[in-house]
């Protein structure tokens, strides 16, 4: 699995804290970083630190450029390039590759300092003065700024204005990667990467990967061939032809069921295509459960809360289960009693198992289906699913039995006393 990586490039000294605490943000989660003061920098020995910054910035993915009011190192004096100036100038060179993505971001009493002093060379221009005097006092040294000529030329440099202005006389391609985030603590620059970079951890991202991929699975597996030559699942079909169904009470007293020869013609495809099928081990989708992938936050509360999302989740897993439990047991292989006038004869308890195994069948697709939308599109739409039992009287016996939650906590309750 490739991780996005960063590269952090600056003066070190006055931006320590800062590029230790970015460090350990995206490191935090999951992303690995490059900064060249710490051991886990690559630092070959036989090549020169800067050499090995610029080298090791080309395995980047995110290029972080912070500037102040330091020049730092020089990587070529005689030209005026400074090593975090040419760490730019090589990341600019992929980005324009489409190699590496880049991130500038300007402390804002600098980015101020320069907004003034543009306001400033403004005024001299129209002031009698020399050249080389207006040039002094625009960049004259403060405690903002120890080189205000290369540091304001820097950010020119970043924000392609040159370039920008080429391509607006010659009609050309306007230059990318030229956003500037000025900032003045560090939330400013963690708002920035998780709105551009980190819209999810890489856990969540990789967990949503697979499970869009367990989940095309089992509708590439599951769905049935209709008869226009499309796919559809089985709940419509099922829902229409099992509403027609007589499921007297004294079903399971005599022991046998009488089913239509035109309905059996139905369920006997379906039970065909539905004994081919083999769902994969639900891995991925048990591992979100675990993960609570799907869990809310409900800040009044200050609790986790079960999204329709989960409780789709989990009842695709459940699902699953009892789907298998019904092939191993061979439900979908029922055994004929007798003929008789109406249709055919079954045992029903081999018609029960065998309209079980078709249900969970239905219900797995349309749960997959519902999932992959809210993954996909971030839409959700609540499942139609088929009961438990598709016996009425006994679904409705089987829900009467259960054990709600305010019952179970009054038992709770009697044991703390």
């Amino acid at each position: 699995m490739k991780i996005p990586k960063f590269f952090i490039s600056s003066t070190i000294y006055d931006f320590s804290d800062l590029r230790s605490s970015i460090k350990y943000y995206l490191e935090q989660q999951g992303y690995p970083v490059l900064a060249s003061e710490y051991n886990d920098f690559p630092k070959p020995l036989d090549v020169h630190s800067y050499e090995a910054c610029i080298e090791a910035l080309k395995s980047a993915d995110y290029f972080i450029l912070l500037i102040g009011s330091r020049v730092g190192g020089w990587y070529d004096e005689g030209n005026t390039v400074s090593i975090t100036q040419q760490e730019y100038r090589e990341a600019y060179k992929l980005h324009k590759e489409g190699k590496i993505k880049l991130m500038i971001f300007v402390r804002s009493s600098i980015w101020d300092v320069r907004e003034d002093r543009k306001a400033l060379q403004a005024l001299l221009k129209t002031l009698d003065l020399d050249d080389e005097i207006k040039k002094k006092i625009v960049n004259h040294e403060s405690k903002f700024l120890s080189d205000a000529e290369f540091i304001n030329n820097f950010i020119s440099e970043v924000c392609r204005v040159n370039d920008a202005k080429l391509s607006s006389a010659s009609g050309g391609v306007r230059p990318t990667g030229n956003w500037i985030h000025p900032f003045s603590a560090f939330s400013d620059i963690a708002q920035a990467i998780q709105a551009q970079v980190l819209l999810a951890p890489p856990h969540e991202a990789v967990m949503r990967k697979l499970l869009i991929s367990d989940l095309m699975a089992i509708l590439s597996r599951g769905l049935c061939n209709s008869g226009g030559g499309g796919l559809n699942t089985p709940i419509s079909t099922l829902n229409e032809v099992i509403g027609k169904l007589n499921f007297p009470e004294e079903v399971l007293d005599n022991g046998y069921w009488d089913i239509s020869g035109e309905h059996w013609a139905i369920l006997g495809r379906l039970g065909i295509e539905c004994s081919l099928i083999l769902f994969l081990p639900p891995i991925a989708l048990q591992r979100a459960i675990e993960l609570g992938f799907f869990m809310e936050f409900d800040i009044n509360t200050n609790e986790y809360y079960e999204s329709p999302a989960h409780v789709c989740l989990c009842k695709l897993v459940s699902e699953m289960n009892f789907f298998k439990f019904h092939k191993d047991n061979n439900s979908l292989k029922i055994t004929f009693s007798r003929f008789n006038q109406a249709g055919m004869r079954f045992s029903s308890h081999d018609v029960l198992f065998f309209l079980g195994a078709l249900d969970r069948w239905a219900n797995i697709l349309e749960l997959a289906i519902c999932l992959l939308n809210y993954l996909k599109y971030d839409i959700f739409k609540e499942p139609i699913l088929r009961p438990a039992n598709p016996v009425p009287s006994m679904q409705k016996n089987q829900e009467s039995s259960l054990i709600d939650e305010p019952k179970i906590e009054a038992i709770l309750k009697s044991y703390r006393h």
